[in-house]
């Protein structure tokens, strides 16, 4: 059982070359001495499987025990699980898509052509199970939608890994008639709803299996008993979900003996499973070996696999789940010259070539026919002819149309041409389906080429630029048909010269249409304009934006052999946002105006407007050109700290000039922050021995700036200190402004006996500091500073404590008669020098 999911991936530096999900799986070596590869393969526990990587196939026998077959090997096959009870004759395996499950039905009746029961395999603690579900009645019946029952001998089983339904098939005459297990539900009483019949063509039964891919496309495989003649039938998934009880069309291969050399001959073919190299294992009852299903030519080297001896320990059924390549090819007829012109294609392969299929055209409709090869199993790695020519009984030859042929792979297309006969190369990739068509126009077709330029803000640098995305869609004009390649994805890739190109087609020459190209964005890049051209003239056009679409209608009726010239001009862009905060204060953002002025006239516009408002968030801006970083605003007691600040969405800093100026790179996302705050002052009052009426709320002190626009002097009621803050006698300045302090009696007038001692500064230890001028400078951004004025009471006289004159008294009366002595000496000086003058 497979427990562990493998991935692999092998690198050239830092190139994948080749990945994949197997144990194993292909790999191309560069034709270069000494290039070096690294191939790492990577394993994980899971839910145990039957592996579906293409390393084993799975064989059923009569008693329902199951084997896994190694496919690299010709050892002996692995048993999973034993007889299963009440199983006598199994056949029909069919292996879900992911390996978790199997079912496979017990024939009964004439010529088994019945199902007494089915037995379903299930994984248990690692190990597969088989239980046996018996039907009773006519639950086992194979009927038509009308409740006849159909001749034929179960011989294939199969589950569809899109939708998980089981298909089982009886080869009668002629035809593969196809059932699908309905076990909720009862079709005329049976357990299983008629699909439909493939014609083989055959004229008596014969034995085979049948296959899906994991497209969910139906491969039925029809051998001769002796293997004589060998061939594939291929149903696509939309004709099976389409089946309704009648003819279901399918693609067959040319039929061809089995080349088993150098083995023993294989016959009696019962069964079959697929390789993802798109390669089949057949085998019988105890042998199985691995074909080329374009040649039935064994694959050189592969072992001859033993899956079964002797009865009951044969095989009656070959399962898998791992899906093919596959190839298919289609024919869009756009117009016919004649109504009897008829197309063949044909696929081939071998050497010399040996076609393998061919599907012809019928009738007189256009667009996609339903004449079509495949998809067929085609081995990786290997290269295989497409062709188309005129059918029998056409009445123009092929060189009058004009033929393209693509072939697409995983919604890539990796082949284009205009040969009507070409060999491509199935690409190196596991399970990889190639779908070809052959498109033909009776006219020449028009070509429209889409060009890309990146050019800078100035209009100069004009680059042509590979890896966008463009597409064109073509409609046609009344009465006119036409068709689009690619067909498939009208969406391609810019190349290295910057371009992509389209083929329209048209139903006659004097057909007409007109085309809209479009571009889809990308991240870091602005649409500025398209210029079209048909066959050299300008042309006009019609621009819309749907999602994320730039589309341009050419309004222009273009004809056959027209040249449409379009080339769409982008400019690099990023995304600019223009923060403003306040680390310090409680002004709001919105109280600067922000700006992000551009240097290039023709460069878009930069963000503008109050902070934190929607015109300066997440603006586009021209990339790689400078912008002027500015803030004007605010209240004036705030400075801005520091420079601009700018980072990208991932934190990486964005540098800015000493001039505030910056550029971005294409598609970033830059945030420019400025930083603005304020400082605070806290202004108090302390009276020393305060008394009623003599507290500090009796002043009102005051910081008055010097002059500076904006600013104004602040008063606060006195207030003394308190340990839980001051918050009414503290209010913003400037920082490093100077202001002058002061104080005031709150009511003028009042006769107070207490005078200003000094003014402190308090210090982060607690302590006050008297402060020798009361005009200072304002703390920095950021910051706080407390001053207080401090006063204290007038002395009165003191009297002695004995009574009598206080000494204040005496002392008093000595300075007035001192002065008065003083005033006599001065008159007495003046009035002697009168005299000798006199």
């Amino acid at each position: 059982m497979n427990t562990y999911t493998t991935s692999y991936q092998c690198l050239r530096g830092t190139t994948t070359i080749a990945t994949g999900t197997s144990v194993s799986g292909p790999i191309t070596i560069p034709d270069e001495a000494g290039a070096e590869i690294v191939c790492t393969f990577t394993n994980t526990p899971q839910t145990a499987t039957l592996y579906c990587d293409g390393t084993f196939y799975y064989g059923v026998r009569a008693n329902g025990s199951v084997v896994q077959v190694n496919a690299a090997s010709s050892t002996a096959p692995t048993q999973l699980v034993g007889a299963v009870t009440g199983a006598t004759d199994i056949n029909a395996l069919g292996v879900n898509g992911d390996g978790t499950s199997a079912i496979a039905v017990d024939r009964t009746g004439t010529a088994a052509g019945s199902a007494g029961g089915v037995v379903n395999y299930s994984i248990v603690n690692g190990s597969l199970q088989g239980t046996r579900t018996a039907f009773t009645g006519n639950q086992g019946l194979l009927l038509n939608r009308a409740g006849t029952a159909l001749d034929g001998t179960i011989i294939a089983g199969a589950v569809d890994p899109l939708n998980g339904r089981f298909v089982i098939g009886k080869s009668g005459v002629g035809a593969v008639r196809l059932w699908e297990y309905t076990p909720n539900a009862l079709n005329n009483g049976s357990r299983f709803l008629y699909l439909g019949q493939v014609a083989t063509g055959t004229a008596a039964g014969e034995n085979g299996d049948i296959s899906f891919d994991a497209q969910g496309n139906l491969h039925i495989v029809q051998t001769a008993a002796n293997s004589s003649n060998v061939g594939i039938f291929s149903v696509t998934h939309d004709s099976l979900l389409a089946a309704s009880g009648g003819t279901i069309p399918a693609s067959a291969t040319t039929r061809r003996a089995l080349t088993t050399a150098p083995g023993g001959a294989l016959t009696a073919v019962n069964g079959m499973a697929f390789s993802p190299t798109g390669t089949v294992y057949l085998g019988n009852g105890t042998t199985a070996y691995q074909f080329d299903p374009m040649t039935w030519v064994r694959v050189p080297n592969s072992p001859q696999a033993t899956i079964g001896t002797t009865a009951p320990n044969t095989a009656t059924d070959l399962a898998g789940c791992s899906s093919p390549s596959t190839l298919s090819i289609e024919k869009n007829v756009v117009g016919r010259l004649n109504v009897a012109d008829q197309f063949r294609l044909a696929m081939s392969a071998g050497s010399p070539l040996v076609e393998s299929s061919v599907a012809t055209t019928t009738g007189t409709a256009t667009g996609v026919q339903a004449a079509r090869i495949g998809p067929t199993p085609v081995q990786i790695n290997t290269s295989v002819t497409i062709s188309e020519t005129m059918a029998t009984g056409s009445l123009s030859p092929l060189a009058s149309y004009t033929s393209v042929y693509e072939c697409w792979a995983d919604g890539v297309r990796i082949f284009t041409g205009t040969e009507k006969s070409a060999a491509i190369t199935i690409p190196n990739r596991l399970s990889v389906g190639v779908a070809c068509t052959f498109t033909n126009s009776p006219a020449p077709f028009a070509t429209v080429r889409v060009s890309k330029v990146v050019e800078d803000w100035s209009g100069g640098n004009r680059t042509p630029t590979p890896g966008w995305t463009m597409t064109t869609t073509a409609v046609a004009n009344t009465g006119s048909t036409v068709s689009i390649l690619p067909s498939r994805n009208p969406s391609q890739q810019t190349g290295a010269d910057g371009s992509a190109t389209w083929q329209v087609l048209f139903g006659a020459a004097a057909q007409r249409g007109r085309v809209t190209v479009a571009e889809t964005t990308q991240t870091g890049f602005r649409y500025q304009s398209l210029v079209c051209t048909v066959n050299g003239a300008a042309a006009a056009t019609t621009i819309t934006t749907v999602g994320t679409q730039v589309r341009g209608a050419v309004n222009v009726d273009v004809a056959p052999g027209a040249v449409v010239d379009c080339v769409y001009t982008n400019r690099p862009v990023a995304t600019l946002t223009l923060v403003k905060n306040v680390s310090f204060g409680g002004a709001a953002p919105s109280a600067w105006q922000l700006a992000a002025t551009r240097n290039l006239a023709t460069a878009l516009p930069g963000p503008s407007g109050a902070g934190g408002s929607g015109t300066v968030n997440a603006v586009p801006v021209s990339a790689e050109t400078p912008y002027r970083l500015s803030e004007s605003g605010g209240p004036a007691t705030y400075v801005q700290v520091g420079d601009w600040s700018c980072v990208t969405s991932s934190g990486t800093a964005v540098p800015v000039t000493g001039a505030g100026d910056v550029s971005l790179t294409r598609g970033a996302d830059v945030t420019c922050t400025v930083t603005n705050a304020t400082a605070a002052l806290t202004l108090l009052k302390n009276v020393q021995t305060p008394a009623t009426g003599f507290q500090p709320s009796t002043w009102n002190l005051t910081a008055t700036p010097t002059v500076l626009p904006g600013l104004s002097a602040t008063t606060v009621p006195g207030a003394d200190y308190a340990t839980l803050g001051n918050p009414t006698s503290t209010f913003n300045v400037r920082p490093g402004h100077t202001y002058t302090l002061s104080e005031a009696l709150a009511q003028s007038g009042t006769r107070l006996a207490y005078q200003q001692l000094r003014l402190e500064q308090r210090q982060p230890n607690g302590t006050w500091t008297t402060v020798t001028s009361q005009t200072i400078t304002a703390p920095a951004a950021g910051q706080s500073a407390i001053y207080r004025f401090v006063n204290g009471p007038v002395q009165p006289p003191t009297l002695p404590l004995t009574g009598g004159p206080s000494s204040d008294a005496f002392l008093f009366g000595g300075l007035m008669v001192l002065g008065l002595a003083l005033a006599l000496a001065v008159w007495h000086r003046r009035r002697r020098a009168r005299r000798g003058v006199m």
